[in-house]
């Protein structure tokens, strides 16, 4: 990865982060007391239309974030053993399963 790459992620993830904070400020859902009372949290008791789609929608993208990220990492951990399995054949210049190459002294 490059440090263009870094920089994009990163602004990526400060602008997800202002828009679901701002969300409530704008009257999508609203912000409560936690139960300690120390700090704020997103009103998850209140039960009207416009705070259930709120946190249904944080709800869904969170879940979908982290399945299309777990998904994406087993696509990739299976692509890479699938490719160390493959040696090249020094003969012929062709890949061949480690299983078909035998080694002889």
């Amino acid at each position: 990865m490059t440090t263009r790459s870094y920089a994009t992620l990163i602004l990526a993830a400060w602008i997800n982060a202002v828009f679901w904070a701002s969300m409530p400020t704008v009257g999508w859902a609203s912000y409560a007391p936690d139960p300690t009372g120390a700090t704020c949290t997103v009103n998850w008791r209140k039960n009207d239309v416009v705070r259930c789609h709120y946190n249904l929608s944080k709800f869904v993208r969170d879940s979908l974030w982290n399945l299309g990220y777990i998904s994406s990492r087993l696509v990739l951990m299976t692509v890479t053993k699938m490719c160390v399995n493959l040696v090249t054949c020094n003969s012929c210049g062709c890949p061949h399963s480690i299983r078909d190459v035998s080694y002889s002294d």
